[in-house]
């Protein structure tokens, strides 16, 4: 059939600016019998905003060192919307390493 008229225009897309949000712990070494040693981290967003995604990053950055990163989860306010990360590091290094967590943030 033919096209129909034109509907009203929708609300812009753009989210605004993105702030990075970071927290960081020391995690020691886990080199004792093979056996990474683990920290878990949180960052959530300030005030009103929401994360949109997160990465974790390493205070060392050899080729050949044992530094993981286990798991990221989200975190969630009561009306389920995505307001920080929860990240999880492991180290078999034979030293500490910082670990950090970034989480992406904007505000609605």
């Amino acid at each position: 059939g033919p096209a129909g008229p034109a509907g009203p225009a929708g609300p812009a897309g753009a989210i605004g600016a993105i702030t990075v949000r970071t927290n960081a712990v020391s995690v020691v070494d886990g080199a004792v019998d093979n056996t990474f040693n683990t920290a878990r981290i949180q960052r959530n967003c300030e005030g009103n905003e929401r994360a949109i995604s997160a990465g974790t990053s390493w205070g060392d950055d050899g080729n050949d060192l044992k530094l993981v990163t286990q798991e990221i989860e989200p975190v969630l306010n009561p009306q389920n919307q995505v307001i920080g990360f929860i990240a999880v590091g492991g180290n078999d290094t034979g030293e500490s390493s910082t670990f950090t967590v970034h989480v992406l943030c904007y505000t609605p």
